[in-house]
């Protein structure tokens, strides 16, 4: 039973990291196209301590 419980921790890691790769990969498409996900960011605006 150990197998497979480290079978089915390795399934899960896998299925994660497969989701992390498709929302990076989804990000650079947006930034080929030069959609930004931080649309409005004025970089010279104000800020304060909360941002």
């Amino acid at each position: 039973m150990k197998i497979r419980t480290e079978l089915d921790d390795i399934r899960s890691n896998l299925a994660r990291l497969k989701y992390q790769l498709l929302g990076i990969k989804f990000e650079l498409k947006l930034r080929k196209c030069g959609i930004s996900t931080k649309d409005g960011y004025d970089s010279s605006e104000l800020r304060d301590e909360l941002g």
